[in-house]
């Protein structure tokens, strides 16, 4: 892949990082970030074979980059990549909502058609590149959301970088992308998050809480500020996902308020069923 250049070497960037560089995926990785901090951690962890602030001179230098920052962030970004870029150069995203950053990149880009979204479905609530793992995108979805200006050979840059990881290609427009993800990602990190803050406020519930509490919260921890911008980015999509959510909880708070014992139970028997199929689908992709 020649040159990649990751603008944004904290959990996911510092991952492609580890990743590209483990498995001679490109001959040189550039690693950004505004602070001395984090180049240097960068650099320690080998997640770069050098590190810079002047992210127009590592565009330069690129021959694919990876904007791998929150949604706001790589829709600001575009301006100053596509007056540092070369025009064979390839442009790809890790944010987590589409229909933006897919709209900025054709706004602002002088040839969009170098730009693919795309989305790995791989993460951690945790934040930073002290936490990036070479293997983290390793049997995760990895979701593409060319446009009809996409090149085909963008496209298929950027697919051969998601199957080098070790991911699983995905392909659908940015809409349905900005869809699927409201109701797999978004909504349950709302959910996540108002359980936590219905439930953790309790000193007794702190005291007794297992490792289910644990499990169901644990995206809970993850950084709020990007969390604010994903959430509000993909507002429509979520609102209509948390709706459907709060129509499972009405139906529960109402069968449980009738002592209703066969509707209760039928409704975490579809729930139990569903989970299992989730399961199943992952060992069959493994």
């Amino acid at each position: 892949m020649g040159t990649v250049t990751i603008v944004g070497v904290g959990l996911i960037g510092g991952s492609y990082g580890l990743a590209l560089r483990e498995r001679g995926m490109a001959s040189r990785v550039i690693g950004c970030a505004r602070t001395q901090a984090t180049l240097d951690a960068a650099l320690q962890r080998g997640a770069a074979d050098e590190v810079t602030a002047d992210v127009a001179e590592a565009c330069r230098q690129a021959d694919l980059v990876i904007l791998c920052q929150p949604p706001e962030a790589v829709v600001g970004m575009m301006p100053l990549v596509d007056g540092a870029v070369g025009a064979d150069a390839v442009v790809t995203d890790a944010a987590s909502v589409k229909v933006p950053v897919v709209t900025a990149a054709e706004a602002n880009l002088s040839r969009p058609g170098r730009f693919v979204g795309g989305h790995p479905m791989a993460g951690s609530e945790r934040t930073g590149v002290e936490h990036a793992r070479a293997d983290l995108f390793e049997c995760a979805n990895y979701v593409l959301t060319p446009t009809s200006s996409t090149s085909d050979d963008a496209l298929g840059v950027v697919r051969d970088l998601a199957e080098g990881l070790g991911a699983r290609v995905r392909v659908m427009p940015p809409e349905e992308h900005d869809r699927a993800v409201a109701a797999a990602s978004h909504a349950p990190h709302a959910v996540a998050a108002a359980l936590t803050r219905a439930v953790l406020t309790s000193s007794a519930a702190v005291e007794v809480h297992g490792a289910g509490l644990r499990d169901t919260t644990r995206v809970a921890a993850s950084d709020a500020a990007m969390w604010r911008q994903i959430l509000l980015a993909n507002a429509v999509a979520v609102l209509d996902a948390l709706e459907q959510v709060q129509g499972e909880l009405d139906a529960l708070r109402n069968a449980l308020a009738a002592r209703d014992e066969a509707r209760v139970e039928e409704w975490l028997r579809d729930a139990a069923v569903l989970r299992r199929a989730l399961d199943s689908a992952a060992e069959d992709d493994a």
